[in-house]
């Protein structure tokens, strides 16, 4: 008997063949050992870390602690159970439009990463998850930082602006500008059109 869906909120079991549970259980029994593992390597590092504060300040006993560091937070992540599910990571994607929340660039990879650091007593769960791209994640380490917008229109609103078409008349356009255009999709189409037409032509030439 295995569990359906263990990340469900409520767990509904199933009786299945020995057979075709063998690969769950073989799932399961590595998942019930990494978390033994991670504690045996991090208590052999001990010595290692604990001289990185000391006179022994060499990059070995700093590459220990960072990895100790690394491992306990793997320990407390793995402890907490998956957190999230793809489909979860990506509507929280599109829910910031695809934007790292701390520089406001978009196209860039994102990765989740966590507001309250689980090292501090932080959820692994989607509810503390903000997606940042490398660079900001990178910089903003084991720190509590909040970046999430509390409205996310007003927000995306504005990193894009207003439509500047008609903007000196006194029914401006009061659609969202395109990014680095300064113009909505259907005043840049048609700014777009007009600059085709006074374009001139190009003459063929004759072989």
């Amino acid at each position: 008997m295995i569990p359906l869906d263990p990340t469900a909120e409520e767990i509904v079991y199933v009786y299945v063949h020995p057979k075709c549970a063998a690969p769950y259980l073989r799932k399961q029994k590595k998942r019930e050992e990494d978390p033994r593992n991670h504690k045996e390597t991090i208590y052999r590092l001990d010595s290692l870390a604990g001289a990185a504060y000391g006179k022994a300040h060499d990059s070995v006993n700093q590459r220990a602690l960072l990895r100790q560091r690394r491992l306990r937070r793997q320990l407390l992540e793995k402890l907490q159970g998956p957190g999230w599910t793809p489909e979860q990571w990506e509507a929280l994607k599109r829910r910031y439009h695809h934007r790292c929340v701390c520089c406001r660039k978009k196209g860039l990879q994102l990765e989740p990463d966590h507001v309250e650091p689980v090292e501090k007593g932080g959820a692994h769960h989607i509810s503390n998850i903000q997606p940042l791209c490398k660079r900001c994640n990178m910089r903003k380490g084991a720190r509590y930082h909040n970046y999430r917008p509390a409205d996310v229109r007003q927000w995306e609103r504005e990193i894009r602006g207003k439509c500047r078409h008609g903007s000196l008349t006194p029914n401006p356009c009061k659609r969202l500008a395109v990014e680095g255009a300064g113009l909505c999709s259907i005043h840049k189409r048609e700014l777009d059109r007009e600059i085709r037409l006074t374009e001139p032509k190009q003459r063929r030439r004759r072989r």
